[in-house]
Parts: structure tokens; C-alpha cells; sequence
């Protein structure tokens, strides 16, 4: 064995997101907020306020103190006239503008309240197109309208053009809700965004030949860094080559009672290419498959599920009856009674209190449940391409988590607890030449020993007096090595 072509490839998952606009194009004329009132095609998230000022009782405030306040919606066509009648109660870097296709078009960028845009389509830095002052007043009413047309963006204000851009990309990859249809992907996604500014909307329209998404409708799973940038985990308003919206079959939250503590299936149309662990399985077949890699290489994938919230594709859930959800053998009311009292502070948490008062506790089990067996089928998807790839015969396969999960063994939800099923985590190797498969070793091991072992096994000298974790390559040898 050529140690020197052995490489490391691993899986993470853890148990446990203008000029005069042409009349050519736009072929229907969708109202987010008309005469100062939010329509039914939009939608507030974040900090806002709805009120008239004694002046001017037309005008919808939308008013983020501490956060970012969006209000928007989606569209399926590419082409679009976005149109904007808005005042500011002030110049300076107030964070006000709109959003499109995860690239922010300002009014006030700072230093000197310059006109500009900022995203991935202008670079790294925010690109001014034009003085604010002479075209923007504090208090003064005045148009925006953004024009996307075949991929060319135009950028006015008050009818005059500041800035265009070839190329403009479109938005992410969706999948919908029931009323809206079957997979696509969306042309346009724009709101509304302001901070620490009295923006007053009077009137935002959105003008195309394509299908609307209302932004209510768009419920979100997040893929840690599939966007391009951070906006309050409101990735639906971002441009995104990994990022993926999923619908559900009910209105979030299903099961729980917050994102954090949620379960259910997403709409029957998601299929499991559609969920952001079946993109990220995907993307290691892709790899292995067809990417020429270099020797050696480290590819690693990371499964958010089964962590909360627990969300799969339908069919999943379908695979476990309700009525045959078993809850945890052994179960006792009084199981802490006998612990001491500085311990039962710890060890009561009221998840597992709430769930039962909502009696979720076998749908949250079967949630679990199946979450782990889409987990379970995307690691034999991604392994099965291992196999068939040119790397079959030298890559080191590890399989781990970082915690277990009590689903109501001693009153616990979730983790957090020095009791066995919060504690153990997977930890699975595949060794060429070097593992027996089936083999198991009830030794007590350590994910601190995943580092030393990887670089035993790969001929690396890892760094003398840093390493606190063990090589385990005896104990793949031999189950009972010491």
C-alpha cells in the first residue's frame, strides 16, 4: 500500500438557511403596496411600523430600528420594471434602498450620499453611479424604477438613468407552494430594506410576464454558506448558486412551535434533489464523479439534518406510521426524582413538558426518524458514487456527529445533558486495506482522535506537543488493542 496516495475524504452531519420605462415587455402589473397599504403579495419581516404622520396618511412606514425590515415578493420571469415611489427622512448611510437579486440598489451610500448599488454583480465594494443631493431631498418624494431586460439592468431616479449592468443574474432556484406550482426557478426576487430611516413607501410595483411568489409563500430552509451575503437570515432575498426555497406542506411552524423547535414534511412537489442536504450530497457525487481531483485531496460534506428543524420530502415521513411511534422504553414520570438538586435544575428542560401538552411527541419522534433515514440514504448515494469513482481504492472514508439526542429518555428533548444518548456521537471509518468491514470495538474513543489518526494513516507529521487525541490505527487492527 502506497501510503502517499492515501487521502481523507470525510462526511459531516449533525444530529442533533431609469430612462422612460419601454411598453414592450411587461405583460401583468403586480401591486406589493398601492396607496400607502401592503397588498396580499407582500409581506413585513422584521421591525416595522405602520402609520400615517399627520401629513401624509398615505404612506407606508417601513421603519427598522435595530434590524433590517424587508417587504417584497418573487417572480418567475427575469425580465421585470420595478417601480418605487419613496421618501427618506434623511441622507447618511441610513441603510434604505431595494433589493434585487441579492444586490442592494441605495440612495445614500456613504461617504458623500452617493447613488449606488452593492453585490456580487459590482465586485467586492459598493459601485457610486451618482450624487444623491440635487436628486434626493430629506422629506421629498421621489421614483425609483429599476428595468431588467435579456439580462440588462437599468437604474433611474426620477426618470433619469444612474446606472445600468450587463449580465444582471437572476435569482435562486425555488421550489414553491402548492398554489404557485411545480420546481422552477425564479427570475426576480425584490423588497424593500430599511434601517434606522422613516422610509415612506407610497407606492411599490413590480411589473412582468411571469408568475408572482408571494413572499409569505417563501418559507426557507438555510444551507450554511450557500449565499452571498448575510442579511438577518432572509436568504429568500438573495441571489444564491446552492441556496434552495422550500415549500411545506402547512404554514410554518407545523409540529412546534418556532423554527428552532419545528417538524414536518415539505410540500409533496419537494423531491429529495430539492432539500439542501440532497444539493450538498449531490454536489460530493458530482465530485467524485466527474471532477478530475488531485491527489491527494480532502473532500468533506456536511448533513444538516436530523438538527432541528426537522424537515424532509413527504415520502420520508410516510415510511414510519404514526401509530407505530414508539416512545422511549423505559420512560418514568418520577426517573429524576432520586438525582441530586443541583443536577434535576439541569436536567428539566421544557421542550419534552411542551411537546406532550401539544401531544407531538410521536410526530416529533417520527420527524426524527425520518430525517435520519433521508441522512441515511444520502450517505449510501454519496458512498455508492465513492465506489464507482476512480478514488475507490486510497480514499479514507469518516463518518461522524458532534452530539446525540434525546427524544424524552429522562424528561430530555434535544441535547444538552450528560446522559448517554446526548453524549455518544457516530464515529465510522473505512480504511483501504486496513479496516474488516462489519467490525465494531466498544473502546472508549474521542473525535479529538479523528486529526491524529487521519494523519497516521496519510504518512503527515502532525504538529509534535499539539495534539491531545489518539491514532486509532491499532484499534482498527485489532477491536480489543488497548
Amino acid at each position: 500500500m502506497n501510503r502517499s496516495k492515501l487521502y481523507s475524504w470525510t462526511i459531516f452531519f449533525a444530529v442533533l438557511l431609469l430612462v422612460a420605462w419601454p411598453k414592450t415587455i411587461i405583460a401583468a402589473e403586480y401591486d406589493i403596496i398601492a396607496d400607502g397599504k401592503l397588498t396580499s403579495h407582500g409581506a413585513i419581516v422584521g421591525r416595522s411600523t405602520r402609520a400615517g404622520d399627520g401629513k401624509d396618511d398615505k404612506a407606508f412606514i417601513l421603519n427598522g430600528l435595530y434590524k433590517f425590515v424587508y417587504a417584497g415578493a418573487g417572480f418567475r420571469s427575469s425580465d421585470a420594471r420595478i417601480h418605487a415611489r419613496l421618501s427618506i427622512n434623511k441622507l447618511g448611510s441610513t441603510g434604505a434602498g431595494i433589493l434585487v437579486n441579492g444586490h442592494w440598489f441605495t440612495f445614500d451610500i456613504a461617504p458623500g450620499n452617493k447613488i449606488g448599488v452593492a453585490g456580487p454583480a459590482f465586485g467586492k465594494n459598493a459601485k457610486p453611479f451618482a450624487e444623491a443631493e440635487g436628486r434626493i431631498k430629506p422629506g421629498v418624494p421621489f421614483d425609483v424604477e429599476i428595468l431588467i431586460k435579456d439580462g440588462l439592468m437599468t437604474y433611474s431616479i426620477n426618470g433619469e438613468k444612474v446606472g445600468e449592468s450587463k449580465d444582471f443574474p437572476t435569482a435562486m432556484e425555488t421550489v414553491p407552494s402548492a398554489d404557485v406550482g411545480s420546481v422552477h426557478k425564479l427570475g426576480v426576487i425584490t423588497a424593500l430594506r430599511s434601517w434606522r430611516a422613516d422610509l415612506k413607501i407610497y407606492e411599490f410595483k413590480v411589473e412582468t410576464d411571469g408568475e408572482i411568489v408571494p413572499l409569505p409563500e417563501m418559507q426557507t430552509i438555510y444551507q450554511s454558506g450557500s449565499a452571498t451575503t448575510h442579511t438577518y437570515r432572509i436568504p429568500a432575498l438573495l441571489e444564491s448558486k446552492q441556496g434552495t426555497l422550500l415549500a411545506f406542506a402547512s404554514k410554518l411552524p407545523m409540529g412546534g412551535w418556532a423554527r428552532q423547535a419545528d417538524w414536518g414534511p415539505c410540500h409533496p412537489d419537494v423531491t429529495l434533489d430539492d432539500h439542501p442536504d440532497g444539493i450538498t450530497a449531490n454536489w460530493a457525487k458530482e465530485k467524485l464523479l466527474e471532477a478530475e481531483l488531485q491527489e491527494p485531496f480532502f473532500l468533506g460534506a456536511g448533513i444538516f439534518q436530523p438538527h432541528l428543524p426537522n424537515y424532509a420530502p413527504r415520502e420520508y415521513f410516510d415510511r414510519f406510521p404514526i401509530e407505530e411511534i414508539k416512545l422511549p422504553e423505559g420512560f418514568r414520570e418520577d426517573d429524576l426524582d432520586d438525582v441530586p438538586a443541583a443536577h434535576a435544575k439541569m436536567a428539566h428542560n421544557s421542550w419534552l413538558k411542551r411537546i406532550r401538552a401539544t401531544d407531538q411527541w410521536k410526530p416529533a419522534i417520527l420527524a426524527y426518524l425520518a430525517c435520519t433515514a433521508m441522512v441515511d440514504d444520502l450517505i449510501g448515494q454519496v458512498v455508492e458514487a465513492l465506489e464507482k469513482s476512480d478514488y475507490a481504492d486510497n480514499t479514507i472514508i469518516v463518518l461522524w456527529s458532534d452530539h446525540g439526542f434525546q427524544l424524552g429518555e429522562k424528561g430530555r428533548w434535544a441535547k444538552y445533558s450528560l446522559w448517554e444518548r446526548a453524549t455518544r456521537v457516530n464515529l465510522m471509518w473505512v480504511v483501504p486495506h486496513v479496516t474488516t468491514p462489519g467490525t465494531t470495538s466498544s473502546k472508549p474513543v474521542n473525535l479529538l482522535d479523528i486529526y491524529p489518526t487521519l494523519a497516521s494513516l496519510t504518512g503527515c507529521e502532525p504538529p509534535e506537543g499539539q495534539l491531545e487525541g489518539n491514532d486509532l490505527t491499532a484499534l482498527m487492527k485489532n477491536q480489543e488493542a488497548d
